[in-house]
């Protein structure tokens, strides 16, 4: 497989350690990440204010650089069956994200990264087994009615919701901090590979960057990024979830908590997520309610459209799916449930995230 200098060029930028996401846009500027590689291998440091203790470890920055071989990165990317995704790319999800990544890398589906709607279910990696279970329940019941389950790949809530996906073979998109090829946790190996196979793994890390306590927080944003609803099940006071929470509502991205008991302490992160006012999670229903209220308003659940006029809307030249459960007027898991039929049966096809006519209309 042959990748374009630019898409190389930023694939080997995000493979050299230690350089994050400040230090990337420092590095290209305004101008090309081709040729950003050049200057960084070359030891030219960019003009303009570097970020935090930038320039303290240049050098360690110019060594990793020079030892990193675009051919083998290239390799790679066909080894694994990757591709990198940049900005003005069809696919691409962070065309208004006030801090995107320099490019993301997918290893499996890549029109998931993209598609809507989606949730993210995000908690502590300690969770209660309740917590844990309430999780695997809202990813199976979601990924069920078509929504793309978005989570870190985590110990605790995180793979626990990944599951409840994967146990229904529905759609879900692992963010995780390391590179694709990089499983981490280790004891993740086997469902890493399941999620790669059914969904997707994307990681704004080049190959073979390992984990950086840093590197986890950077990663929240893109969680926030791919959402359209973050759901928190368990969290304490302080944690990576609050985080992708915080990065959710910089977005304007819906926010909800599942309530839990006050006496516990994995719950005190999301009580308080209630009394700031995150909408409560009681189930899948809640959830698929939140959804269809971010696609335009309140819907009147005493009638719903003739589904002619769905087929109508779709082809108008394509709509999205937030507008088709407006249009539908029911329950936003009927819905949804309509819309995977359509999809499943050939009626519909899904081009990034507008539903078009498809050949079997």
């Amino acid at each position: 497989m042959t990748v374009d200098p630019e898409r190389l060029a930023r694939l080997c930028l995000l493979s050299v350690p230690g350089l994050g996401p400040a230090r990337v846009r420092w590095l290209v500027g305004d101008g090309a990440c081709s040729t950003a590689w050049e200057r960084l291998c070359s030891g030219r440091r960019p003009s303009g204010p570097a970020p935090r203790r930038a320039l303290d470890t240049w050098d360690e920055l110019v060594v990793a650089a020079r030892r990193i071989v675009p051919a083998d990165v290239a390799r790679r990317l066909d080894d694994t069956n990757a591709i990198v995704l940049q900005p003005g790319d069809v696919a691409w999800p962070f065309a208004n994200d006030p801090e995107p990544p320099t490019a993301l890398i997918v290893r499996g589906d890549p029109s998931l990264v993209d598609r809507r709607p989606s949730v993210a279910i995000v908690g502590t990696r300690r969770p209660t087994g309740l917590g844990r279970a309430i999780a695997a329940d809202l990813g199976r019941d979601l990924a069920e009615a078509g929504v793309v389950v978005v989570s870190g790949l985590a110990l605790g809530v995180d793979v626990a919701a990944h599951r409840g996906a994967l146990d229904v073979g529905g759609p879900t998109v692992a963010v995780v901090a390391t590179g694709v090829d990089r499983p981490y946790p280790v004891s993740h190996a086997e469902v890493w590979e399941q999620v790669a196979h059914a969904g997707a793994i994307v990681s704004e890390a080049g190959f073979g960057v390992g984990p950086s306590r840093w590197r986890f927080p950077a990663r929240n944003r893109i969680i926030a990024a791919l959402a359209d609803v973050v759901v928190v099940v368990e969290s304490q006071l302080r944690g990576g979830a609050l985080s992708t929470a915080s990065e959710a509502l910089d977005r304007g991205v819906t926010v909800a908590a599942v309530p839990g008991s006050v006496r516990s302490p994995a719950s005190d992160g999301t009580n308080a997520l209630l009394v700031d006012g995150a909408a409560p999670v009681r189930g899948s229903g809640d959830v698929l309610d939140l959804l269809a209220l971010s696609g335009g308003g309140i819907r009147d659940r005493t009638t719903t459209a003739p589904l002619d006029l769905l087929d109508a809307e779709v082809a108008r030249g394509g709509c999205s799916v937030d507008v088709l459960v407006a249009l539908h007027g029911g329950a936003p898991a009927d819905a949804l449930a309509e819309v995977s039929r359509r999809l499943g049966d050939g009626r519909w096809v899904r081009s990034g995230s507008i539903i078009e006519l498809g050949a079997h209309a």
